[in-house]
C-alpha cells in the first residue's frame, strides 16, 4: 500500500515544474540490507534512466529527493534531501528511531553517487556546506500505529509545497482519503 501511494504522489509530482524524486521505500533495506553495514553497490541502479525525469540526467538535477524508510519493519518516518536549500533532514512523526544513522547513510549514499554520476565530489558540485538534522516541527501521531499515513502526508506536503495537513484528529479522514486514493488509482485533488 506504501509503494503505491508513493507512486500516485510521484506520478502527480512528475506532472508540476518542481523536480522531486521519490526512492522506493524499501531503498534504505537494500542499501544497509539486515545487517545495517552500508553498501552503495547494492542500490547503485536505483537512479536508472528509467526511474528519472527526462529533463534530470542525474540525481544532483533534482530540487528534492525523498526516502520513505521502515525502521526495522515497525515505524515509518522519511528522509528529505533539498538539494536547492542543501538540506537533509529527516521528518518522524514519533521522534523514536535512530535519525543519526539515516542521515549518515544518506550523506554518505549522496557522496558515491556524486562519484558515480558525475565524477566529482559532492564537495566539488556544492562548495557550502549541508544543513542535516531532524526537522523538529512535523505533526506528531498520538499512537503507535498511524506513522505510515504521517509519512505519506509528510511526502505529499514536501512534493507539492503544502503545509502539513495531518494531525491526531485528522488521521481518520486522511485515512480515508488514501483508500480513495488506493481505489481511484488517482492522488485525491
Amino acid at each position: 500500500m506504501i509503494e503505491h501511494c508513493l507512486d500516485l504522489i510521484q506520478r502527480k509530482a512528475d506532472k508540476i515544474p518542481k523536480k522531486v524524486l521519490i526512492f522506493s521505500s524499501h531503498f534504505f533495506n537494500v542499501l544497509a540490507s539486515d545487517t545495517n553495514v552500508f553498501d552503495y553497490d547494492r542500490v547503485i541502479g536505483c537512479t536508472k534512466a528509467k526511474n528519472m525525469r527526462a529533463d534530470c540526467p542525474n540525481l544532483f538535477t533534482y530540487h528534492v529527493l525523498i526516502i520513505p524508510v521502515n525502521h526495522q519493519n515497525s515505524h515509518w518516518f522519511l528522509v528529505k534531501v533539498d538539494f536547492v536549500e542543501r538540506t537533509i533532514r529527516v521528518y518522524d512523526s514519533l521522534v523514536s528511531t535512530d535519525a543519526e544513522q539515516y542521515l549518515d547513510w544518506t550523506r554518505r549514499y549522496l557522496r558515491e553517487e556524486a562519484i558515480h554520476a558525475t565524477h566529482c565530489t559532492l564537495e566539488e558540485l556544492w562548495s557550502e556546506g549541508w544543513d542535516v538534522g531532524v526537522e523538529p516541527n512535523v505533526p506528531r501521531q498520538d499512537n503507535s500505529t498511524d506513522c505510515g499515513l504521517f509519512m505519506l502526508s509528510f511526502a505529499e506536503c514536501i512534493a507539492f509545497d503544502l503545509n502539513f495537513f495531518i494531525d491526531a484528529s485528522s488521521v481518520a479522514h486522511y485515512r480515508f482519503r488514501v483508500g480513495v486514493d488506493i481505489m481511484t488509482n488517482d492522488l485525491y485533488s
